[in-house]
């Protein structure tokens, strides 16, 4: 896991009373070079800014083998974003290059619209989560959000722990050979929706053939114990309603969403993953 600190910097302003101007919208001041483009305090109190992390385009090889190809992504201020992906992936090595302690062929990482060498910056470890217990596990998610939250602290995680990347982070982002998954990306807001909706009745197979009929439920599959639904969110009300009036005990409802498991699984059927060449 890595840790970058915003960056303040004073803004230098065309004249006297822009300067008063700012001051009196209340805007925040900043000042960042971002592609030849200077962000700064505008009217109204907003403020255009380039994301707090920038990877662009990063490249490496070793010897013959390709690691990285083309790597590119943002992390916005006080946002925590997982980077997950099979052993040899090239995550270590992405994370190395943003530390400074390993040079791309190629590519380029900034900071606040700034190169990020020259930069003051803090990083704590890679897989974070490693031999913690639970406790320290939701200590450790606690502290990460207090971070964001409380001091608008960026922070950049790689873990094998998808139930954990799963609960702390807003974005999670997938490598494979050395390339970032296109349409891959997945949102915490994303994977809080409702995939499906889990049910168990007094009587299964009566409740089956009745949801079957129902043309706003789009798929009805039994289980060993319960039945599976697949239908609109707002439409899960209708469920109990139906089985009401057909007489039909509920003895249980609820959603089943998406985990990052799931995701990840889709995206890496067979596990590993192989160099680039």
């Amino acid at each position: 896991m890595y840790l970058v600190r915003p960056i303040r910097l004073a803004l230098p302003v065309e004249s006297r009373e822009s300067e008063r101007g700012i001051k009196k919208a209340g805007a925040i001041w900043r000042r960042a070079k971002h592609g030849g483009t200077v962000y700064c305090a505008r009217k109204e109190g907003s403020l255009l800014r380039p994301p707090l992390l920038e990877i662009a385009g990063l490249n490496k090889t070793f010897g013959k083998s390709r690691v990285l190809s083309h790597i590119s992504f943002s992390v916005g201020e006080a946002e925590v974003v997982g980077f997950v992906g099979p052993n040899g992936a090239g995550k270590t090595t992405t994370m190395k290059i943003m530390c400074g302690l390993l040079r791309a062929d190629s590519g380029t990482v900034s900071l606040a619209g700034f190169d990020v060498a020259r930069q003051r910056r803090d990083f704590l470890l890679d897989e974070p989560m490693n031999g913690l217990d639970p406790t320290g596990m939701v200590k450790l998610r606690e502290f990460i959000r207090s971070l964001c939250r409380d001091r608008g602290i960026s922070v950049f995680i790689s873990s094998h722990l998808l139930h954990e990347v799963e609960q702390v982070c807003d974005r999670v982002l997938f490598i494979r050979e050395g390339r970032l998954l296109e349409h891959a990306e997945v949102s915490a807001d994303r994977l809080a929706e409702i995939a499906a909706v889990y049910l168990r009745t007094g009587d299964d197979a009566a409740a089956c053939a009745l949801l079957r009929a129902q043309p706003f439920i789009q798929e009805v599959n039994p289980l060993d114990r319960g039945i599976e639904c697949r239908l609109p969110a707002e439409c899960v009300p209708r469920l109990a309603e139906l089985l009401v009036a057909a007489r039909i005990p509920l003895c249980e409802l609820g959603p089943r969403r998406t985990s990052l498991e799931q995701v990840y699984l889709t995206h890496y059927p067979e596990g590993g993953s192989q160099p680039i060449q």
